[in-house]
């Protein structure tokens, strides 16, 4: 498994972000937002053409942009939500021409706007506008012909992916449209606990099939099991080396990116020494991910 995180935990600025990234030995960069003051897929062809002479200075490659696509509220209807992804995909292509990712992030769809009483399953969405596998395979596939694979996340509201097993029926309606490597699926595990399913053995068994990348983010839970607190990954609430020593026994995932604890921040929370312990402790625990370089972390 190879090791990388979202650039703007590095820091705000990128050629320091980056420097931060071949300090601590990592290869891959994850482009998300912080790119001077902009998120990856509002990058103009000047910006996208800077950062990748950044990027390839460092000798560094992009292995992902993390954008929006997909993030879009399915009562829309279809007309309308198409033609707002199309919009925002065509730009996201310009700039990945240019940065020449492996994945191009894709958002699980959005229901709604506002917290529900009782929160959808994928099936109950699906049902109500069953034209979303098409409109995502549509998607998947336009990424795939521009040259690039794609990776689908669930988020932490509002998301129709919300359980391991509302992700498994999203990839049983995707895959006979869809062929597998042409899109994986990304587990934010956060965000899955974030909308009421906690982190277990048993949920990660039934993503296997679909689980190619993963996206690690500590957080301290109440009494009730509820995210509450931002934190590192060494003093998680959720069972953190558990789960990624199955993943590594059984070979699933690829990549692992680091991305920003949700939850309330003390203080004295400080997001880059965070990374810095989160990076330590996954090398300290799991065998095979790839090594630190030999500088210190400035």
């Amino acid at each position: 498994m190879k090791l990388t995180m979202l650039n703007s935990m590095a820091g705000p600025d990128l050629p320091v972000a980056l420097d931060r990234h071949v300090a601590m030995g990592l290869r891959l960069v994850d482009l998300k937002d912080g790119l001077w003051g902009q998120k990856v897929e509002d990058l103009n062809d000047e910006q996208s053409t800077q950062a990748a002479v950044l990027i390839r200075e460092r000798h560094l490659d992009v292995h992902c942009l993390s954008t929006a696509l997909g993030w879009a509220d399915a009562n829309l209807g279809e007309k309308d939500w198409r033609a707002g992804q199309e919009q925002l995909l065509q730009r996201v292509l310009q700039v990945a021409a240019i940065l020449r990712p492996r994945y191009v992030r894709v958002l699980a769809v959005r229901i709604g706007t506002t917290e529900l009483p009782v929160r959808w399953s994928y099936a109950e969405t699906v049902a109500a506008h069953p034209w979303l596998p098409a409109a995502y395979a549509d998607l998947v596939w336009r990424i795939n012909a521009a040259g690039f694979a794609s990776c689908i996340e669930n988020e932490c509201k509002h998301c129709a992916l919300a359980t391991s097993e509302d992700v498994a029926a999203f990839f049983a309606a995707l895959r006979p449209l869809v062929r597998e490597g042409v899109c994986d699926y990304v587990w934010d595990v956060q965000n899955m606990w974030q909308m009421g399913a906690f982190p277990t053995l048993a949920g990660y068994q039934t993503l296997r099939p679909f689980l190619r990348l993963l996206h690690l983010k500590g957080g301290r839970a109440d009494a009730r099991g509820v995210l509450t607190e931002a934190s590192g990954l060494r003093t998680a609430s959720w069972p953190v080396l558990p789960i990624l020593e199955e993943i590594r026994r059984t070979g699933t995932v690829s990549v692992i990116c680091l991305n920003p604890s949700h939850g309330k921040r003390h203080a004295d929370y400080d997001v880059w020494r965070v990374v810095q312990d989160d990076i330590a402790y996954l090398r300290e625990s799991i065998p095979g991910l790839e090594s630190p370089g030999a500088c210190s972390a400035g």
